[in-house]
């Protein structure tokens, strides 16, 4: 859905009561900003896990979250962790050949450094026990200053200005760090 010919396989791991994601790096922004996390995903080869992306402070403690069916392409929740955030919307778009495009939007009370998210859950229970095998295809996760999703902005190195704020995605020179699962790479002409 981004141009690439590849997409990344996040694998949960067997981990009991755990989270199940990976990454972004962190920026940091005044209060009331407004953050946009957005990406694509689609089932893999196994599970029912739905999809979740976050935005979340360095402490994990306060988080703004949207929950999505990768199946059929909807919003299956929201939710908020802590006081520093609210949810403004969340959005699912249907694409070809069992893609979606994923975002959620949210608002910070406070001067904060934060990150984003994109993992599996358990409906919309963020913590649980992997099985090993549930699985989904993710790419062009996206963090930005914006009130929506923008158009997809690949980086080489650097985080790209835009909507007076920054945009960043996986890149060659800027890895996801990961939690409680795996990252491995399909090579993918859908």
């Amino acid at each position: 859905p981004t141009g690439a010919t590849v997409a990344e396989t996040l694998t949960e791991d067997g981990t009991a009561s755990s989270s199940h994601r990976i990454y972004t790096g962190t920026l940091a922004k005044s209060a009331n900003a407004i953050i946009t996390v957005s990406g694509y995903a689609k089932r893999a080869t196994s599970g029912t896990r739905n999809v979740v992306l976050r935005v979340v402070d360095n402490t994990e403690s306060n988080s703004a979250q949207g929950y999505f069916d990768p199946d059929d392409c909807t919003v299956a929740g929201s939710g908020v962790a802590g006081s520093t955030y609210t949810v403004i919307s969340t959005s699912a778009e249907t694409l070809a050949n069992g893609w979606c495009r994923f975002g959620v939007t949210a608002q910070t009370a406070s001067d904060i450094t934060w990150r984003g998210h994109v993992g599996m859950t358990d409906g919309t229970s963020m913590v649980y026990s992997g099985d090993r095998a549930s699985n989904l295809y993710v790419t062009g996760i996206q963090l930005e200053a914006a009130s929506t999703a923008g158009p997809y902005t690949p980086t080489t190195s650097a985080a790209v200005a835009r909507f007076d704020g920054y945009t960043f995605s996986r890149a060659s020179s800027q890895t996801y760090e990961k939690s409680d699962g795996t990252l491995g790479t399909v090579t993918s002409g859908n």
